[in-house]
């Protein structure tokens, strides 16, 4: 992207950022599965990170076996634990199996994590409003498949920025 997306510009409010951000959300990737990803016990940010990380690895090589971009919002959940929504957009798309397989692997991350939702998409931009609103923590990346050091001395194909 050559120009700002239209959402960073001061002069709008922020309802209007918000809610520009999250069209801009909507129209980044083909997005067709939503996830919300809780936490059992407590967990500090720095380990949430390390286990989204986790869990990412395992989508793009286990699951999709390719890049997958990913839209992620983290906020605390009404008992005070975290917890994630996801937007993933596969290259071949996801279906039934794979979403399960992604329930399950949530849960397989790491000893704190607990419940997993994952649901094919029919409105994304509703979504990416929701959690954009709801969560001060989000961020947009791409799940590699390759392994970690190949990334590390030459960058991911699809996204070099975040690795």
């Amino acid at each position: 992207m050559s120009a700002a997306p239209r959402w960073a510009t001061p002069e709008l409010g922020v309802h209007r950022q918000v809610m520009a951000a999250a069209d801009w959300i909507r129209d980044w990737a083909p997005w067709d599965t939503w996830a919300t990803l809780t936490f059992e016990r407590p967990a500090s940010f720095e380990q949430c990170e390390a286990d989204r990380r986790k869990f990412l690895r395992f989508v793009a090589r286990d699951v999709a076996r390719d890049h997958v971009r990913v839209f992620w919002a983290m906020g605390p959940q009404s008992n005070g634990r975290p917890h994630y929504h996801m937007l993933l957009a596969a290259p071949a798309g996801m279906h039934g199996s794979q979403r399960r397989a992604l329930e399950t692997g949530w849960s397989c991350t790491s000893s704190r994590t607990g419940f997993a939702r994952v649901v094919q998409l029919t409105d994304p931009g509703n979504r990416a409003h929701y959690a954009v609103r709801r969560h001060a923590h989000w961020d947009i990346t791409a799940a590699c498949p390759r392994p970690p050091r190949c990334r590390r001395r030459r960058g991911c194909l699809q996204a070099p920025g975040p690795w």
